[in-house]
């Protein structure tokens, strides 16, 4: 059995304190317990990486750290720039914290598996799909009928019937998928601005590294 050190048993307890899913942390556990966590970066990195299940809308985690204490709460709905300034003050560690969640935001956004949004790329992409084939239903609809005993009009006035039905639905999905890109990079930018930043600021974790710009936060894998 493999043993582990002090601060890997204690990096342990906190998240599986924290953690909704035991078993999943625990199977992460030995990878999770080969990383070296004295960065703490890297150590909440890790920790909200290792719970894809967490809902991210409302995340709440209590970290202990050897001596320091902090409790870090973030709704990613509402991160105006005074939540974020009363949310992290002057310390980088709690903006580095943010930082991560935001990440997570766009890591979840790009594998959707990872998580449920309310609307990921693959989401827009299917919705701009459909409202293709939503105008070209109407198309049809406005073509005079085949013949009088035929039911092609009435099945096509069916169909656009209930596709209208989801247009407001859609058009609604649309607006949370800007909202909710707009308010990632305002995030992005905002903590790059408070802590003095330049553009574009380069943040580089274990797996991919996050370059926010004036334009947007690209998210780059490393191969």
């Amino acid at each position: 059995m493999q043993r582990y050190t002090k601060r890997q048993e204690h990096f342990f307890n906190t998240v599986l304190k924290y953690s909704p899913n035991r078993e999943d942390t625990m199977r992460n556990f030995p990878l999770l317990a080969s990383i070296d966590y004295r960065d703490y970066s890297r150590f909440i990195h890790h920790m909200v990486m290792s719970l894809p299940h967490v809902t991210i809308q409302n995340i709440i985690y209590k970290i202990e750290w050897e001596k320091d204490q902090f409790n870090v709460s973030a709704y990613i709905d509402d991160l105006s720039e005074s939540n974020i300034i009363q949310l992290i003050g002057k310390d980088e560690i709690k903006a580095a914290c943010v930082i991560n969640i935001v990440a997570y935001e766009l890591e979840k956004r790009l594998r959707p598996e990872m998580g449920k949004l309310h609307v990921s790329l693959l989401d827009t992409q299917r919705i701009r799909q459909h409202f293709a084939n939503i105008q070209f239903m109407q198309q049809l609809i406005k073509k005079p009928p085949c013949g009088k005993d035929s039911t092609e009009p009435d099945y096509l006035e069916y169909e656009l019937i209930e596709t209208t039905k989801v247009i407001s639905n859609i058009e609604e999905e649309l607006k949370v998928a800007k909202d909710r890109e707009k308010s990632l990079l305002n995030v992005g930018l905002f903590v790059c601005k408070h802590f003095n930043k330049k553009l574009p600021f380069t943040i580089q974790w274990p797996d991919y590294s996050i370059v926010v710009s004036l334009d947007n936060i690209l998210l780059v894998e490393r191969k």
